[in-house]
């Protein structure tokens, strides 16, 4: 299959203004994220490409073909409230030309999170790999204010602690007198 760019809950200009990047041969394939827990990334890939040798068998090598309704998908046309944000998944692309797809998209502004086809990823669910998808879009578009600080708390805390009870020994051998100091340090406790 030739190249294709898959956006999942992508409204009419955001596919647009995706598809203008695009590179020439390539589709830019619009669905909604399927209800069906059981339907796989390699079943979705499969669906999509089965519809596009179908009704594309000879692919246009000069412009990129825009494919808004897969029969056996969810249909664009008709979101219930769309999960945010869209997901364009990358699926036949060579890694360069994903990389450079991407920087070409990023300066339209648009709140959308990427993914790319890779093995691992297929056997999954596609409802639960956009959700895995959107929340590490989610997490990574955080402000800085907004990131969860508790590592770092947890280290300072840890440090206190040992210094806190590092001096507290220190005071407490001091007012016993059995502080040991090599010199010329033990002047500094008499």
């Amino acid at each position: 299959m030739p190249p294709a760019a898959i956006l999942f809950d992508a409204s009419p200009g955001v596919v647009e203004d995706v598809r203008s990047r695009l590179p020439i041969g390539s589709f830019c394939v619009s669905v909604n994220t399927p209800s069906d827990d059981n339907l796989t990334v390699e079943g979705l890939l499969t669906r999509v490409r089965g519809y596009v040798q179908l009704m594309h068998p000879e692919p246009s090598l000069d412009v990129v073909t825009t494919v808004s309704n897969v029969p056996s998908l969810p249909s664009p046309s008709t979101p219930a409230s769309p999960p945010s944000p869209p997901v364009c998944f990358f699926s036949s692309y060579p890694p360069e030309e994903v990389s450079s797809t991407i920087s070409r998209i990023r300066p339209l502004g648009l709140d959308l999170a990427f993914a790319v086809e890779v093995p691992p990823a297929l056997p999954k669910s596609i409802g639960y790999l956009l959700s895995e998808i959107r929340d590490d879009h989610r997490e990574a578009s955080k402000a800085p204010q907004e990131r969860d600080y508790d590592i770092a708390i947890g280290v300072g805390v840890a440090i206190a602690g040992f210094v806190g009870s590092y001096a507290w020994e220190t005071y407490r051998l001091w007012k016993e007198g059995a502080l040991y100091l090599p010199p010329p340090f033990d002047s500094l406790v008499n």
